[in-house]
């Protein structure tokens, strides 16, 4: 048994991996940028479509482009730097839904990415205007775990937020 047995099952469950041809799961083998993009584009709802132009690999690979996942690497062992960009770019890019099937799968975009999902954590840009204690003009409010982007209050729980202002 492997101390990863719980999350491997969860993510069997939730359609998200299946076993090898012999379906058996190695969680401490390496992953392969493949197996990496198969599990983020079923995870962003676009396992039908990835189905749909060939599933595994190239209908999956095709997916990962529509949904900006691609990097210059295929089917090599996962490299930590690639793993940690696809991590982020698969936990903020846009969720779909299955929109149609007929002649061609069709998806709609959720306006949700898996953050806003699952943890109702959004993303933002813009410049940091104020935080608990400091602010670039006054009065200072003093919320606390918030901070202020282009004057737009949002929950934080980051504490550390005053070396971002301005």
């Amino acid at each position: 048994s492997s101390d990863y047995f719980d999350s491997v099952q969860a993510a069997c469950e939730m359609g998200l991996i299946s076993g090898g041809t012999d379906a058996m799961f190695m969680p401490d083998d390496p992953i392969t940028y493949t197996d990496a993009v198969v599990i983020l584009v079923r995870a962003l709802g676009g396992r039908q479509k990835a189905e749909y132009f060939g599933g595994y690999p190239s209908g999956y690979l095709r997916c990962a482009a529509d949904f900006k996942l691609s990097l210059k690497i295929s089917g090599e062992e996962l490299e930590r730097k690639d793993a940690a960009w696809l991590i982020v770019r698969g936990l903020t890019a846009e969720y779909y839904d299955l929109d149609s099937v007929s002649d061609e799968i069709s998806l709609k975009k959720a306006n949700k990415s898996l953050l806003q999902l699952y943890r109702d954590i959004k993303k933002s840009t813009g410049t940091v205007t104020a935080t608990p204690y400091t602010r670039l003009t006054a009065p200072i409010d003093g919320r606390e775990n918030a901070i202020e982007v282009d004057d737009i209050w949002h929950h934080t729980a980051m504490t550390e937020a005053s070396g971002y202002i301005g």
